[in-house]
């Protein structure tokens, strides 16, 4: 295992079983029973500070309206 691997590679990261339910994920999102549109999730892996030392999971998440419009992409992680 050289030095990228220990980086970059994706094995040995751990995991937050709670946050599975999200990953690659596509939530309806709909007021009084009508839909309006979707919630796209995804987890992905990342370091953290104060060194990037620690490694953790990340949460990716973009709301897409039915008439074409969609926000900005959110990001959130655990404490790290």
């Amino acid at each position: 295992m050289g030095l990228l691997d220990k980086w970059f590679g994706e094995t040995g990261w751990p995991r937050d079983p709670p946050v599975d339910v999200f990953c690659d994920a596509v939530w309806e999102l709909a007021l009084d029973g009508e839909s309006g549109g979707w919630l796209t999730t995804s987890v992905g892996i990342m370091r953290s500070f104060p060194i990037f030392w620690d490694k953790q999971e990340q949460l990716w998440s973009q709301v897409h309206w039915f008439d074409g419009k969609h926000e900005y992409m959110g990001e959130g992680h655990g404490p790290g």
